[in-house]
């Protein structure tokens, strides 16, 4: 496993799909499955990795749901191989609670018919 992230900003509620790079430095293909854990939710990401390449396993979309660091891991599953440590990788991710607009004009409160010039 080379590498766990997220596409685009993390905000609570909003929609965002992770990404895991993994390396197949064998001579023949081989079907990944990765299980995903980020706090007490679960998520698996499934591809085929060509031999000698690297590929990038992404989710659906998932909608985080706490704000602040989260704690998650990357698990490699079914996988023996020569290298057993690099099968899982630890990683956080800061999730910012969803904004908060103002609108500020200065029209007026109280609605006004429109004059015409003719």
């Amino acid at each position: 496993m080379l590498r766990v992230g997220a596409q685009g900003r993390l905000e609570r509620g909003r929609a965002v799909r992770f990404e895991v790079e993994v390396g197949n430095y064998s001579p023949t293909p081989r079907d990944v499955a990765v299980e995903l854990t980020i706090g007490a939710s679960q998520y698996r990401l499934n591809g085929l990795c060509a031999p000698g390449a690297k590929t990038l396993l992404t989710s659906g979309d998932v909608a985080l749901k706490d704000v602040g660091w989260q704690i998650g891991r990357a698990r490699l599953i079914g996988v023996e191989d020569a290298l057993p440590a690099d099968d899982a990788r630890a990683f956080v991710l800061d999730v910012r609670p969803a904004p908060t607009f103002a609108l500020l004009t200065r029209d007026s409160s109280k609605p006004h018919p429109f004059l015409r010039a003719d």
